[in-house]
């Protein structure tokens, strides 16, 4: 909840410190894991992002935002595959909500090339 605060008054240091306390108190909470991935990805430090993003999803694996803005990250780095099976997976988690309409435009706008699809 701290961190929530410090990120809405935009004090992202902060707001990391408090996040990484609450993850130190309670290792196994994915959801603090995706706010962490979710400042770094604010803050434009990617490969932090990425890292607690996938920590979100593998303490949580039903995280649809995760997954998201995991893909994205991943579609960033040039992993097409990788990309598109966080965003599958994303849809799935939640296939009638927001979270689920973006994956699903990722994955309409995204399509593997042919040499992958026939791997």
């Amino acid at each position: 909840m701290l961190g929530t605060i410090y990120d809405r008054q935009k004090q992202p240091e902060k707001a990391i410190d408090a996040w990484m306390e609450a993850v130190r108190l309670d290792p196994e909470d994915g959801g603090t894991c995706q706010n962490l991935g979710y400042l770094f990805l604010e803050q434009k430090d990617y490969e932090k992002a990425l890292y607690w993003l996938t920590e979100a999803v593998r303490r949580n694996p039903g995280q649809a935002v995760a997954h998201y803005y995991r893909g994205d990250l991943l579609d960033a780095n040039g992993e097409r595959a990788a990309a598109r099976d966080a965003w599958e997976k994303a849809l799935a988690a939640d296939p009638e909500g927001y979270v689920g309409r973006w994956a699903r435009r990722a994955l309409e706008e995204n399509p593997l090339p042919m040499a992958e699809t026939q791997s």
